[in-house]
């Protein structure tokens, strides 16, 4: 009996597909893995770092908490658009945070401080440290006054007074922040 040999020929006498060992079949998924791999981080590592970097201020959120603090008429209805705290002075210079009320998601934080003449402030900010709109404060006063400062918002503004011209004072040297002409944000 004659033995046949393994044929590597379709049908048709054409060459069939080369037969691929196991080392080559590993070696194929490992190229294609590495490829996977290289294409994920060059893609991602550019997004991540961009999320990293530190932010110094965004017109958009000035402009959004601008119209949201001028739309409020009191420190009330400031505390039912914003996640509202405050800064009380302790004896020895230290400082404490007090939350106003329950934190709730999505609504941007704002210090609030009312004054012994009866005047008030609200400042809208986002810690520059990976927020949206990083690095902008917004300020507006009982009187309608408005200021914006753009810069390194760390946290949050840990400014106060006992006056709202010395809170100005404060918050004017807060942090390497710089104030920002209204008409910039048209």
């Amino acid at each position: 009996m004659e033995e046949q040999a393994q044929s590597t020929h379709g049908p048709d006498g054409s060459p069939g597909p080369p037969k691929v060992t196991r080392t080559v079949r590993v070696l194929l998924w490992g190229i294609g893995l590495l490829a996977v791999v290289l294409i994920a981080f060059f893609l991602l590592v550019p997004l991540l770092a961009g999320r990293a970097r530190m932010g110094t201020g965004s017109y958009r959120y000035a402009r959004r908490w601008r119209a949201q603090l001028l739309a409020c008429q009191s420190l009330d209805e400031v505390k039912d658009q914003f996640n509202c705290f405050e800064i009380l002075a302790i004896e020895g210079g230290e400082r404490w945070r007090r939350e106003v009320m329950p934190a709730v998601s999505g609504r941007p934080q704002a210090l609030i401080q009312r004054f012994p003449d009866g005047r008030w402030i609200a400042c809208a900010h986002a810690d520059s440290h990976g927020e949206p709109g990083g690095g902008t404060i917004v300020s507006r006063d009982s009187s309608g006054e408005v200021h914006v400062f753009f810069g390194h918002v760390c946290g949050q503004i840990w400014a106060c007074g006992t006056t709202l011209e010395e809170f100005y004072t404060e918050l004017r040297g807060y942090n390497r922040v710089e104030e920002k002409p209204l008409h910039e944000l048209e």
